[in-house]
């Protein structure tokens, strides 16, 4: 960034040196001011700096640099329109400060929008704000690649210049329709959307005094019943006029805290312990920020995710197939663990790998099983391993014991590991592909009873399926050359085999921490990969110019 200009003093003695006086004064002074921030000088009008230059000056070549909201000294109707626009911005967890809303309005109260200088100032104001906030609608105000290793994203490309310019015309709609299409059309984001409202509209509302540091559970008489009952109430969890004794924990009040705990991803046990009393006693604040967070993620996606598609939501260990907005197959999943963190991507799933062998990732041959090999090599002909030299048909197979483990190291390891089909296989029998920088799949797994935890991330990254069978069949439904009795037959035999998806879909592995789902049901998850706080961070810092 070049050095800060006082834009006035600049635009004052440019204009003197030319010598020029127009009779329309607002081609120089709205010029000036955008070629200025165009050429990497710091503009700034009532203190805000102005971050669209290139935009801007697009913007303004359309409209011979003429004010575009402005006319006769005060707002025409597109900019009267386009204020009630800005307003909406804390409607989608954003905040109207970004776009020189205050700003904006104390202009208009002043007497300075009455000077030529007045109504450029405000009028490029304005144009930034407005094409700041609809790239932000469109892309989201924070990059994720610079926020999170792992994290790729293809948010929606809107040339946002072209649909203002028209829509400041009228064309095909006006100002109001074309920021309503601007921002993700997902009815799950607007769920969320008015979620953030409501939560907005209680926070001044009455929760009480804190559910007390002690258990509490179905059974017991004690005061704290009647503080959770509040709590409970005050979250749309119980009904406050239910008739109920108010200290007393009955059988409806154990029902209210399972389905809390169910919102929250925590055991459905009806045990008022310390993981649900936390979740009862946080404050509205945090899941106001925790929704503005995952309206934030929103804007990150593609504009079309694909009628018919996969999901994989990391942060609530599911997976669910989409067909035109309805949850079609739904599934428990295990994701990685926190140091070995599922990526956030989207990708196309092509074929799919019935009773697959595991080639061993290096990383986890060195770390996990050269400790094993030097303890008893035998282990790997347990568990159906082979160890490998060489690739193609210079490769051949080893004796584990024929080896001296004890020379061997991390960084001196020649061998490749490799766990045949079968039933032990750590892939289990089916593995969904959709090639991607990460190497990561959706796979099978022996290890079935991971999957009655609550919190499930144990996985080196790649995503674990409760009901691989069930997604089998569901893409395989329209090949007839795949019927269930050839499927069955194939896996039985264990025999490797690799399938082609005459329809290719979609995979999106996301990361949600709240959500609305189908029935208008909230739910919050916990950030276990710490991937919340920073962006809220992100998101109250000041919008750097050209972003």
């Amino acid at each position: 960034m070049k050095h800060l200009y006082l834009i006035r003093v600049w635009l004052i003695s440019g204009l003197a040196c030319v010598g020029v006086v127009h009779a329309n004064p607002f081609d120089d002074l709205i010029r000036g001011r955008v070629e200025a921030a165009v050429q990497g000088f710091e503009v700034e009008i009532a203190g805000k700096a102005i971050t669209a230059a290139d935009q801007l000056h697009r913007l303004y070549t359309a409209s011979g640099y003429q004010p575009i909201w402005v006319q006769a000294g005060r707002l025409n109707a597109y900019g009267r329109m386009l204020v009630q626009v800005l307003s909406t911005a804390q409607d989608h967890g954003l905040e109207t400060a970004d776009y020189h809303l205050p700003s904006i309005s104390a202009r208009l109260a002043s007497r300075e929008i009455n000077t030529p200088d007045g109504v450029a100032d405000l009028d490029v104001l304005m144009s930034d704000g407005a094409i700041t906030y609809a790239s932000h609608l469109v892309a989201g105000k924070v990059r994720p690649d610079k926020l999170y290793k792992g994290w790729r994203s293809a948010p929606g490309e809107r040339d946002v210049v072209s649909i203002l310019w028209k829509a400041r015309n009228g064309e095909p709609i006006e100002v109001k329709g074309a920021y309503a299409l601007l921002a993700p059309g997902d009815l799950r984001y607007h769920r969320l959307r008015a979620l953030l409202a409501h939560y907005r509209d209680g926070e001044s509302r009455r929760f009480g005094p804190e559910v007390p540091v002690r258990a509490l559970r179905a059974g017991d008489d004690d005061p704290g019943v009647a503080v959770l009952r509040t709590r409970l109430a005050a979250w749309g969890d119980h009904d406050p006029n239910s008739g109920a004794e108010p200290n007393r924990f009955d059988a409806g009040l154990e029902g209210d805290v399972k389905n809390f705990q169910a919102r929250h991803g925590l055991d459905t046990d009806g045990v008022v312990g310390e993981k649900t009393r936390a979740a009862l006693n946080t404050p509205v604040a945090d899941r106001v920020r925790q929704i503005k967070i995952n309206l934030e993620r929103w804007r990150w996606l593609p504009l079309d995710l694909g009628s018919r598609r996969l999901e994989v939501n990391i942060a609530g260990f599911y997976v669910d197939v989409f067909q035109d907005q309805v949850s079609v197959l739904s599934m428990r999943a295990i994701v990685g663990k926190r140091y070995h963190k599922t990526p956030v991507f989207s990708g196309l799933m092509t074929y799919l790998v019935l009773n697959p062998s595991w080639n061993v990732p290096m990383s986890i041959a060195v770390n996990e099983f050269l400790p094993k090999l030097r303890q008893d090599p035998s282990f790997l002909n347990a568990d159906s391993y082979r160890m490998l030299q060489g690739w193609g048909e210079d490769q051949t197979t080893l004796d584990p014991h024929m080896v001296d483990w004890k020379v061997v190291t991390k960084r001196r390891f020649p061998y490749r590991i490799q766990q045949l089909p079968g039933d032990k296989n750590a892939l289990g029998k089916v593995k969904f592909m959709f090639p991607n920088e990460f190497d990561v799949y959706l796979h099978d797994t022996p290890a079935r009873s991971l999957f009655t935890r609550t919190t499930r991330d144990f996985s080196h990254g790649c995503v674990r399926l409760e009901k691989p069978l069930d997604l089998a069949v569901y893409l395989l439904r329209d090949d007839a050359a795949w019927p269930w009795s050839r499927l069955e037959q194939v896996l039985q035999s264990n025999r490797e085999t690799t399938v082609t998806l005459k329809s290719p879909i979609p995979v999106h592995i996301l990361y949600w921490t709240a959500w609305v789902d189908a029935q208008g049901i909230p739910h919050f998850r916990e950030d276990i990969y710490d991937r919340d706080t920073p962006l809220a961070v992100a998101l109250t810092e000041a919008i750097s110019p050209n972003r």
